[in-house]
């Protein structure tokens, strides 16, 4: 997988990169500027699905360490707020104090909520309400004999249809259109949570949110 993530990624980075040049002439008209902007952006989705593909194919080494849960939802919503500006979602956070430190991979974690987060904005496509929460919880279900922490993260967006929500976290599946999405975001954030000990669940109603 990586031999081949190689091999088709580096000439869509050279594509991208000339894109980027020809955008930059000011000699291009109109129409045409266009036209490579769609190029530009459909290339920067392959990049992402090989990305996807790359991230599902390996099997971290995992680098435990004290985490504040806090300070890693925050550090993975800064990326977003642009986009939540753009699209009228009103972002709130509800952090109970004094939440205890969680043994985990900082960055692993941080991709699982980063995957989260996106289903949630392609959820709001006209705005909406997103809310991020975390409070400690027990792991009764676990071998680890620490306590736990719950996240949940909360959209008012389209919802999922009850016939779908038992599938959601299957590699490659998804109810986006053709060309939107891989199917692997959230069997990605599936599995870092697994590995993480704990457990990723869903509720939806269709028309209210997630």
């Amino acid at each position: 997988m990586a031999t081949i993530a190689h091999k088709i990624g580096t000439p869509l980075t050279a594509i991208s990169g000339h894109l980027q040049l020809l955008l930059e002439d000011p000699q291009l008209s109109s129409e045409v500027n266009q036209r490579i902007q769609i190029i530009f952006r459909q290339t920067h989705r392959l990049n992402t699905v090989m990305q996807d593909l790359l991230n599902f194919a390996r099997t971290p080494t995992l680098a435990f360490e004290p985490v504040s849960i806090p300070h890693c939802l925050d550090q993975a919503l800064q990326l977003f707020l642009p986009i939540f500006e753009k699209q009228s979602i009103l972002l709130s956070t509800h952090y109970q104090a004094s939440l205890p430190l969680a043994c985990a991979d900082f960055l692993q974690l941080q991709d699982a909520v980063n995957n989260l987060i996106d289903n949630a904005i392609d959820a709001m496509p006209h705005g909406g309400q997103l809310r991020v929460s975390a409070w400690p919880q027990d792991r009764q279900d676990s071998v680890v004999h620490e306590p736990g922490i719950c996240i949940e993260i909360h959209d008012t967006g389209i919802g999922i249809p009850p016939d779908c929500l038992e599938s959601i976290f299957q590699t490659f599946f998804t109810t986006k259109n053709i060309g939107e999405g891989t199917g692997l975001g959230l069997a990605i954030a599936s599995e870092i949570v697994q590995q993480h000990q704990g457990k990723l669940s869903v509720e939806s109603t269709e028309g209210k949110g997630t």
